[in-house]
């Protein structure tokens, strides 16, 4: 059981460093080059998003010690101070490429798996017309023996 915890718990971090990711990405698309736009804030709002925001005890998941930093409000403003250390945003990144690289990886397998199986495809409709017009061919002879 302590086993199902742990992989549970460790998806959990993946999906949330996922969706953080993904927050994160679309946020930095979205904003305005001439804006004067406070990172850690969006990356604060982007965390507490991707983690569903706070729970019932108004805690939100993940930031430990640092939970005097996140003000109650309805926007979910969080202060200045990181809620993800800068190891785990690294670690986050680093995870994320080696995912897109082993994604990438197996794209390609996919592609030459796709690429087998419609030569093996083809290989069987060959053989398969020929035992047909073998059995063609067998089924004329026996029918003419039997006249």
């Amino acid at each position: 059981m302590l086993l199902n915890i742990s992989f549970y718990t460790y998806l959990s971090s993946l999906l949330f460093q996922a969706d953080y990711i993904q927050c994160r990405s679309i946020r930095i698309s979205q904003d305005d080059p001439s804006d004067d736009v406070d990172e850690v804030a969006r990356d604060n709002a982007c965390w507490i998003e991707a983690v569903g925001g706070k729970n019932k005890k108004g805690r939100i998941f993940g930031i430990g010690s640092q939970k005097n930093t996140v003000t109650s409000s309805s926007s979910s403003r969080v202060s200045h101070q990181s809620l993800l250390p800068s190891e785990f945003q690294q670690d986050i990144e680093h995870r994320l490429s080696s995912l897109q690289m082993e994604l990438a990886k197996k794209d390609e397998l996919l592609a030459k798996n796709a690429e087998l199986l419609a030569q093996k495809d083809e290989q069987i409709q060959v053989v398969l017309k020929d035992y047909e017009a073998r059995f063609q061919d067998l089924y004329s002879k026996l029918n003419a023996q039997s006249k």
